[in-house]
């Protein structure tokens, strides 16, 4: 393949994914091991991540099916106390610390403050979120017994008189947007997994022979 169309094919692949001059510095790209394909890579950083995934298609998400809205916003929680965890800064995946990556964030995050009387502890046992949402749409799809959502004009975020927690999952993604945007402004050391790239845009392009 000539340069030229090597360069077209960046070109085009920077055209579609909207990557800037300065983005492309950090493409990787090459051929397969058969020369059937070229194959380019860009790194997503994590800030950019959440700009693109959690606050611009989240909200479109919502917009279109509020229970899919739900499931992705709770654990999109999760992964904010996996942001904020000054103990384990270089490591996405650490086992055991679910519902305290869950917790983290609501206590730590001015964007979450309204969840905090829903939680375990600050409840005092009478209601668990991680729980009741987290663990409920993530294992069942659905949440437990004493959580309820609701959109549009269907009610605010609210505990009802029989224990039920309603939330408003158009409030939420507010709340969720604005917590996004406060990560987002938050200063780590350069080798902090928030800084480094979090996924990978690849796009596979057969040659012609």
């Amino acid at each position: 393949m000539k340069e030229i169309s090597v360069q077209s094919i960046l070109q085009e692949f920077q055209r579609k994914h909207l990557f800037t001059d300065e983005q492309m510095k950090n493409v990787v790209f090459g051929f397969t091991d058969d020369k059937s394909h070229f194959v380019v890579q860009m790194p997503i950083p994590t800030k950019q991540f959440m700009r693109t995934v959690l606050i611009d298609e989240m909200q479109a998400v919502v917009k279109v099916s509020p229970w899919l809205g739900a499931i992705c916003m709770s654990s999109a929680i999760e992964f904010f106390g996996k942001c904020i965890n000054e103990n384990s800064p270089t490591v996405w995946d650490k086992s055991g610390t679910v519902r305290e990556d869950f917790e983290r964030s609501i206590r730590n995050l001015a964007s979450l403050k309204d969840y905090r009387a829903y939680l375990k502890a600050e409840s005092n046992g009478t209601f668990d979120l991680y729980d009741e949402m987290r663990c409920g749409l993530v294992h069942c799809f659905a949440p437990k017994g004493k959580l309820r959502f609701s959109h549009a004009q269907g009610g605010g975020t609210i505990l009802r008189a029989d224990g039920i927690l309603n939330i408003n999952v158009d409030e939420m993604v507010v709340h969720i947007t604005r917590a996004c945007e406060e990560i987002i402004a938050m200063k780590f050391e350069s080798t902090n997994k928030v800084e480094q790239p979090r996924i990978y845009v690849t796009q596979e392009i057969q040659l012609v022979k």
